[in-house]
């Protein structure tokens, strides 16, 4: 994922694509536990693709 933060005047303001709501609010949180920063502004987009690793391995019925 990859997260741009802007911060002015005590507002930091969050902006990007994310994986999960999850990661999205440990960014928000992150962000609000930084020192000067008194509000966030949450512009992330949770990614709609999804992930291209596999749950599980792949088994085709071939002895390996």
């Amino acid at each position: 994922s990859r997260i741009a933060v802007e911060v002015k005047n005590g507002v930091a303001r969050l902006s990007g694509t994310v994986p999960s709501q999850e990661e999205r609010l440990a960014a928000a949180f992150t962000a609000r536990s930084a020192v000067g920063v008194k509000s966030v502004e949450d512009d992330l987009r949770v990614s709609t693709r999804p992930d291209p690793r596999p749950l599980a391995p792949v088994r085709d019925g071939e002895p390996r």
